[in-house]
């Protein structure tokens, strides 16, 4: 829906999320959404098992959507035996989330597991906001701002904050890189952000860094 020619496939500027993903959730969960148009006057609950609608009616809600997904490979016993433990999906989940509070600081996150909020990014549109809640105030004063906005180098702009040398980690892990806006992992990328610390650091130690690499989507 996002292409009219095939030359488009080189200027892409979103994420790719469809809708059928959202219907494909739907076949092996419990979901309920409900979701109004700002130009409508009432709204639509909707309750899915399995992709099969059990409930769909009219209701008045703000603006916008909200979609709950429980029991997920409920009827699809294959898959659910593939999930890690509830703390390791928890942790996965809560690296998701805070990898794209970081790509999208104009955007308001809200994170809560078992009830308890875990994380908050308030959608400042400040980077900074949003490391002082994913990483904490101590590690954020330990973090300078790298933005070359400012220059254009064949249209590619790298900003982000890094560490500085007294603040260190045994591996990489917590080196996170985007290109326009998605989360990657990408060892030439990862072996640039190390380099710049060569003889800062101490062999086998490394820097914790947010790095946003921006550039024209046809020579990524």
């Amino acid at each position: 829906s996002k292409l009219e020619i095939a030359d488009d496939l080189y200027r892409l500027h979103t994420l790719g999320f469809r809708g059928e993903a959202l219907a494909s959730i739907a076949s092996v969960s419990h979901v309920q959404m409900t979701t109004r148009s700002s130009n409508e006057q009432y709204g639509t609950a909707i309750h899915l098992e399995g992709g099969n609608i059990i409930s769909q009616k009219s209701v008045g809600l703000p603006s916008g959507t909200s979609i709950t997904v429980e029991h997920l490979f409920f009827n699809t016993p294959a898959r659910l035996k593939f999930l890690k433990s509830e703390m390791t999906e928890k942790r996965q989940i809560a690296a998701l989330v805070s990898r794209y509070a970081m790509a999208y600081p104009q955007v308001r996150f809200v994170l809560e597991q078992d009830g308890r909020e875990v994380m908050r990014a308030g959608g400042t549109g400040d980077l900074a906001d949003v490391l002082v809640n994913v990483v904490g105030l101590d590690t954020f004063k330990n973090m300078l701002e790298v933005d070359t906005r400012g220059d254009d180098y064949q249209g590619i702009r790298v900003y982000g904050y890094t560490s500085t040398p007294n603040l260190h980690r045994a591996d990489r892990s917590k080196i996170t890189l985007f290109v326009n806006g998605r989360w990657i992992q990408d060892t030439g990328l990862t072996h640039a952000v190390v380099q710049a610390y060569h003889t800062l650091l101490m062999t086998g130690r490394y820097p914790i860094a947010i790095m946003q690499v921006e550039l024209p989507p046809e020579v990524v």
